[in-house]
């Protein structure tokens, strides 16, 4: 199950202002889990994926995509910024490897 935020905040970005019946809630969780490992998986390991976060922003659009049936073009509407997490994640692990390493 999603984080009570992380529920929240894609339900407001979806507009879900009404209580989500047991189905819909069981979906809306999976389609966010998948985002969140899609995002850590092709992203940044590390990402929290919390309202105010750009990993954040990307799950909602995962999530739109999926809730639209069309989650197989996330990847290229937002491949510009998976491809800037994983560099930036990358590169933030190899600076704490080599830093530790000095210790």
């Amino acid at each position: 199950m999603a984080d009570d935020a992380i529920l929240e905040m894609v339900k407001d970005s979806l507009h879900m202002s009404f209580d989500l019946d047991d189905s819909s809630a069981r979906r809306l969780n999976n389609e966010i889990g998948q985002g969140i490992a899609y995002i850590q998986r092709y992203g940044d390991p590390s990402a929290s994926c919390l309202p105010g976060t750009v990993t954040g922003q990307l799950l909602c659009e995962y999530v739109l995509r999926a809730e639209s049936g069309a989650v197989e073009t996330f990847y290229t509407d937002f491949r510009n910024d998976i491809l800037s997490l994983k560099a930036e994640s990358d590169a933030r692990a190899y600076a704490e490897a080599v830093y530790d390493d000095q210790d």
